[in-house]
């Protein structure tokens, strides 16, 4: 996968989900992400500026190989990521997103969306953890719709200094 990406390096948009009746499908596959991080395809896609994954069940080894320096890292002009339609509610999933070279260190990063991912409450807090989405600066738009995130979670994403009012 990494030898197609090579050849089209000025690539600015990657989406691999499938968006019908506002249900994710899957046009990709836990495994297609794990090698498109494993075969270094995102690195060769430095000015990747939108990534949209579509449900496709990423477990917590995924969701960290996903936010490592060889994934999310990889991709310094990010400015829209989706995750949308994914099971985060194993908590590693979120924590591991958040993780030291995950969405904290995406600096352009203005649009997230986790919609529909299962994070819940618990997911809501280690979102609003340090290392979470406090340094995303630049995050303008942050989708947690069909989350299941009661008033605990919310009240942790709005005491974060600086991004939810």
């Amino acid at each position: 996968m990494a030898s197609v990406f090579a050849n089209a390096p000025a690539v600015t948009a990657l989406n691999l989900q499938d968006e019908l009746d506002g249900k994710f499908g899957n046009m990709v596959s836990e495994d297609d992400v794990r090698a498109l991080v494993a075969e270094g395809a995102l690195g060769a896609l430095s000015t990747l500026k939108v990534l949209l994954i579509g449900a496709c069940g990423l477990d917590a080894a995924c969701v960290r190989a996903l936010a490592s320096e060889h994934g999310l890292g990889a991709l310094p002009q990010l400015k829209t990521l989706s995750l949308s339609g994914q099971d985060f509610s194993d908590k590693a999933c979120v924590h591991a997103l958040v993780a030291r070279g995950g969405l904290g260190e995406l600096r352009n990063l203005s649009s997230l969306s986790l919609a529909g991912s299962a994070i819940g409450d618990e997911g809501a807090r280690t979102l609003a953890s340090p290392g979470g989405l406090a340094g995303l600066r630049s995050l303008k738009m942050l989708e947690l719709s069909a989350n299941n995130i009661g008033e605990a979670g919310m009240r942790a994403l709005a005491t974060k200094e600086g991004w939810v009012h």
